[in-house]
């Protein structure tokens, strides 16, 4: 305890050390802790499922047909699968819904999903109450059920168990409610659902790839035994099925690894530069300490005259660490929850598993890092600074030689170092800024500003065909129309950046008909939708309400279609759907659109075919409306339009265009702040150190600089001598941080958008910011150096 009191005191006596050294271990340990939850929550811990290494997705890829591999399946080969394998105990699946509640209150639009039957088992979390759902529940126009999530059963009905059997009106129908989801149950889709009902699919439905597939494997069964079963089914079916199966290649994924997928790489980079936060700052402590155990060498040599072992003085600096780890690690939980509410409103902001907290995990790493810490930048000092002649420094005090060219020699390294890494983290900022900035100059073929927007879902009870949803559609667009501040309106079935998307076999006309034919995207559009977007019609004309089953059917192309198939002039020229069935559908292009980017914005635009809504139909819509003024006013009386079609009706997700586009760019700015912030941070330690070395260096040399000064030295040339040494320091740091940035910047490539790792603004500009904070550094020393009193340093001593 007395060894305790005195560690206390000594760091008392240094109060510019001990605060120092805690902001430093709170700034690197912090930021570390912060994106460590979020790795931990994300990456390291198992999904909160029973035994969830045996959770695997299912998927085929069908890339060798032309179509894109978006991770999901369709009813009929769901069905198959469900039958034939047996390296899996269940195979279940899910799809996710918009569910319009109506009858309590106003109607609302509520985050569902769809499920097939035995999806809660394979999963393997029991409902709170009730049951799961039954065979006859997941047959097409099966009884209609539905389970509530805890959460909204709380909400809705108070937790009464009551409201087991009661009805609710959802998209226009009566669901009995059968059971409630267990608090805390997470949807794989990493949204939260507000309910579930049966998917009551058709299994004889082949051509509709919709379905999130998800299987428990079998006890003892590896996941490469199963992939050579699933390989082998779908062989079978590619043969028994060659007009809808063939080509397709099996997918299997760990179910985790499929969930974390687009998170990995940006959480293992924020997680890599906040580490490098944490060396520079545990390198400026480092300096801190051979700096603090020179100047106390004396009573060091002291202690070790009268008899004092040198574990003694070790253990003396261990009991310090401790002192500066546990108040290191108060300073840093603080920072490390804000880290972590940044990092999960923006990067994490799309969803995940398990939501990050400071729990006791990340406890547990924040005090060892921060033990692991001070102790290595307390004991490598001490025992340095302890390796010295008893009789030297007795004698000589500050002209004693106290592990000098080696404790130089580390120092000088440290700081190297610290400009290294700087530099380093710097260029990984400067490339992240540069990868927004050109994502943000991307023409996304449309113009956002001014556009509200929102989805409907249609039911099949009240609009029960094609033509009741096109009424519907035109209706909507009149009511519309005549809002005041409205100037345009439109629908579609696929909003650009809103991940709806759909591919197909076409064929072009002129293409060989006994071919696979040709890829193509489409959506759906109304007239007016490309008015609305701000979409450019390039040629041609576009849909009006004309576009019906009354006439031919009619297309627009956009430029990647045109150029890919028709050499650039697709008007008048037929496309033909469905053109390998007894029913093939010829459309003429009537227009040509400008490339819009459809999915995302770092994605070039495919050919993609737009299909007029007034001729087709869709029970799912995208709303939107150009106004003149401010999009988001607008919604108030888009609401009303609505209602005034069909007061049932719910709004899901109405929004402003510029938010869509902001959030298609979320993770890029995310990246970029993020990564700032903590360049900022090394960049400012790095000057810390050279400052700090340079002050030392100025202090043991005063003796010389006096004599030097006695002899008639100018202050230039001392001045010129201080920071000649700190910029050669700086600029090792800075050669060797170049090489390492050239080196990181190549492994972030798949991170940034039409940049890559040599680009030399950015390699110039972080290298001439950190030359000038070093400059800036180096200054206050060498102006102390130059002024040094000549008779005072040498009555040092």
């Amino acid at each position: 305890m007395s060894e305790f009191r005195v560690a206390l005191r000594r760091l008392i006596r240094s109060p510019l050390y001990s605060v120092l050294s805690i902001l430093l271990l709170a700034l690197g340990i912090g930021a570390t802790s912060g994106l460590f939850s979020a790795v931990d929550a994300v990456l390291l811990r198992a999904l909160p499922y029973p035994q969830p290494e045996r959770l695997t997705m299912l998927w085929v890829d069908a890339s060798a047909q032309g179509f894109s591999d978006t991770d999901v399946t369709n009813p009929a080969d769901l069905a198959d699968w469900r039958k034939q394998l047996r390296s899996f105990d269940e195979v279940a699946a899910f799809t996710v819904w918009q569910a319009d509640l109506t009858g309590l209150g106003e109607p609302q639009q509520l985050p569902a999903a769809q499920v097939t039957q035995g999806y809660f088992g394979v999963l393997g979390v029991p409902l709170a109450l009730g049951r799961d759902f039954t065979a006859e529940e997941d047959l097409p126009d099966g009884p209609r059920a539905v389970i509530l999530s805890h959460a909204f059963w709380r909400e809705r009905y108070g937790a009464d168990p009551q409201a087991l059997g009661q009805a609710i009106t959802l998209n226009g129908e009566p669901h009995t409610i059968v059971g409630i989801a267990a608090p805390g149950l997470v949807s794989p889709s990493l949204s939260p659902r507000s309910l579930w009902r049966p998917l009551q699919g058709d299994t004889e439905q082949r051509g509709n790839y919709f379905l999130t597939a998800i299987g428990r494997l079998a006890d003892g069964v590896s996941l490469n035994a199963a992939r050579s079963e699933f390989d082998a089914l779908q062989q079978r079916l590619a043969q028994q099925y060659p007009d809808t199966n063939r080509g397709h290649r099996g997918k299997l994924q760990p179910m985790d690894e499929f969930i974390a997928a687009n998170l990995r790489n940006q959480l293992w980079v924020m997680f890599a530069a906040t580490f490098v936060v944490l060396l520079v700052a545990l390198a400026i402590l480092i300096n801190l300490g051979l700096a603090r155990v020179a100047r106390d060498r004396r009573e060091w040599a002291v202690r070790a005259a009268l008899g004092a072992a040198r574990w003694r003085m070790l253990r003396l600096a261990l009991l310090e660490s401790l002192v500066l780890a546990a108040a290191g690690v108060l300073l840093a939980l603080p920072l490390a929850q804000a880290v972590l509410s940044w990092v999960s409103a923006t990067l994490l902001s799309a969803g995940a598993t398990q939501l990050p907290q400071l729990d006791w995990r990340v406890l547990l790493f924040c005090v060892a890092l921060s033990l692991a810490a001070s102790a290595l930048s307390a004991l490598l000092p001490m025992r340095m600074g302890t390796q010295f002649r008893l009789a030297s420094v007795l004698r000589d005090g500050d002209r004693a030689s106290v592990g000098a060219r080696s404790g130089q020699w580390l120092r000088s390294a440290l700081v190297v170092s610290t400009f290294a890494l700087a530099l380093m983290l710097s260029v990984g900022a400067g490339l992240f800024l540069t990868s927004l900035e050109r994502l943000r100059q991307v023409d996304p073929g449309f113009r956002p500003e001014s556009v509200a927007t929102f989805t409907l879902s249609l039911n099949d009870q009240r609009y029960p065909d094609r033509a009741a949803l096109v009424n519907f559609s035109n209706q909507l667009r009149e009511q519309m129309d005549a809002i005041a501040g409205v100037e345009v309106s439109g629908m579609t079935s696929a909003l650009p950046l809103s991940n709806f998307v759909s591919d197909t076999q076409v064929l072009p006309e002129g293409m060989d008909p006994g071919g696979d034919g040709a890829r193509a995207f489409y959506n759906m559009a109304s007239p007016g939708y490309l008015q609305a977007m701000g979409a450019t019609l390039l040629r041609g004309r576009d849909f009006s309400i004309a576009d019906n089953r009354d006439g031919p059917c009619v297309v627009l192309s956009n430029q990647a279609f045109a150029q890919a198939h028709y050499a650039g002039d697709p008007l008048g020229r037929r496309v033909t759907f469905n053109y390998d069935s007894d029913n093939p559908l010829h459309c003429e292009v009537v227009g040509v659109v400008a490339d819009v980017r459809g999915n995302r914005l770092n994605v070039p635009e495919v050919p993609s075919l737009y299909l007029p809504l007034t001729y087709f139909g869709n029970r799912f819509l995208f709303v939107v409306a150009r106004g003149n003024g401010d999009p988001s006013a607008l919604l108030p009386a888009l609401r009303q339009a609505v209602a005034s079609v069909d007061p049932l009706l719910a709004l899901g997700n109405p929004q402003v265009m510029n938010d869509l586009v902001d959030a298609a760019m979320r993770n890029e700015r995310t990246l970029a702040s993020l990564s700032t912030a903590f360049a900022a941070a090394t960049l400012l330690l790095a000057a810390i150190g050279v400052y700090g070395v340079l002050a030392y260096t100025v202090t043991q040399r005063r003796r010389e600089l006096g004599v030097r000064a006695a002899l008639g030295a100018d202050q230039g040339s001392m001045i010129a001598d201080v920071v000649g040494r700190g910029l050669r320091l700086a600029g090792t740091g800075i050669a060797l941080g170049l090489v390492l940035a050239v080196i990181v910047g190549g492994a972030l490539e798949s991170l940034l958008y039409e940049t890559g790792a040599l680009e030399w603004p950015v390699l110039l500009g972080a290298s001439a910011i950190l030359a000038i904070l070093a400059l800036i550094a180096t200054l206050p020393p060498a102006l102390r150096a130059s002024r040094s009193d000549p008779m005072a340093a040498l009555r040092q001593d």
